[in-house]
């Protein structure tokens, strides 16, 4: 695989960040890995950042870039904040176009959910992994106790715990120390204790995937996905995770947020006929009605003589097919178009 030249964006407050744009198709995935990770060129040439991105993306395009403060990006200008990191995540995504499918990890998430609430017309879904509303050092290998001590010594460490070799470890540290100054590090840190998004997540209206481990991050998560108006919940599948990216794959993407969009992955609605719509079966067509009369789920599932899981079933398959988000949407369209 071809690895991208280095571009370019700059911020609104002056800071110029590096990224690197994958080609494919559109909609781009555009990731916004856990600042303080390893830089996009080291990303760029290690099989396990790459490799999976390349498989997950299936030939459409993805982006990832530096925050500031980080690898090729620009440096830190003053006290930084969650809206200085919202500002990185805009610049890339001006420079870019969009729509795209967003992609956030661990303390990534706070600002990029600002910019998802503040731009939601770049967005058509955000995957969140392992989210949070209160910030919590302690769940995160990558800021071990002592960390600030010896900040070499904990990157030595850090990489040895992935499985690399003693002397691969300790080139990668200095690597990574290089490109993630300790200063640097300790100022995210700072960002994710100070980050308050507990308000905004009401104002994400865009598809959400909502991921975590069945761990102390799994409360956060579940926490997080309750508080937004369009999201499903997940915990890692039962399988051995060999990459540092875990074990997630495109399949499950699919399954859980790509059926939900308009992009191609899913059904787009068909054009109205004497008030029915042609893909949906004739169960599909009764679910609806119900859904359309305020009923609820427990509601339609007796009136139908169903189990509640079939009912949840039918209405995935009707949002696809409608071209909808979530019931809402999908009864607005019922009392347009249902005769």
């Amino acid at each position: 695989m071809d690895v991208p030249p280095i571009q370019y964006a700059t911020t609104g407050d002056g800071v110029r960040i590096a990224y690197m744009r994958y080609p494919g198709t559109s909609p781009a995935f555009l990731a916004t890995y856990t600042p303080g990770t390893p830089p996009i060129t080291h990303k760029a040439s290690s099989p396990g950042y790459a490799a999976w991105f390349e498989a997950f993306a299936r030939g459409q395009s993805w982006i990832w870039f530096d925050w500031r403060g980080t690898g090729s990006s620009g440096g830190i200008r003053e006290p930084l904040n969650v809206e200085h990191l919202a500002l990185d995540v805009d610049a890339v995504a001006q420079a870019n176009g969009g729509p795209f499918h967003g992609w956030a990890v661990g303390r990534s998430v706070p600002p990029t959910a600002y910019h998802v609430a503040r731009r939601p017309d770049l967005y058509m879904s955000l995957w969140m992994r392992s989210p949070f509303f209160d910030y919590n050092p302690a769940r995160e290998p990558l800021n071990r106790p002592g960390w600030d001590r010896d900040y070499r010594e904990h990157m030595r460490l850090l990489c040895m715990s992935l499985g690399m070799a003693h002397s691969r470890a300790q080139r990668v540290a200095d690597s990574w120390i290089r490109a993630v100054p300790q200063h640097s590090f300790a100022a995210y840190l700072e960002v994710a204790k100070r980050a308050e998004w507990r308000t905004l997540a009401a104002e994400i209206q865009t598809p959400v995937w909502v991921t975590a481990g069945r761990d102390g991050h799994l409360a956060d998560a579940a926490e997080v996905a309750a508080a937004l108006p369009d999201a499903v919940l997940s915990t890692w599948p039962n399988t051995a995770m060999n990459n540092p990216l875990g074990d997630w794959t495109r399949d499950d993407w699919d399954r859980y947020l790509g059926f939900r969009l308009e992009d191609g992955t899913s059904s787009r609605a068909a054009p109205i006929n004497n008030g029915h719509h042609p893909e949906l079966t004739s169960r599909e067509s009764e679910v609806l009605a119900h859904l359309a009369a305020s009923s609820s789920n427990a509601d339609i599932a007796a009136a139908l003589g169903l189990s509640p899981r079939t009912i949840d079933r039918h209405l995935s398959n009707i949002y696809a097919k409608l071209g909808v988000h979530n019931r809402v949407a999908a009864t607005n369209w019922a009392r347009d178009n249902l005769a």
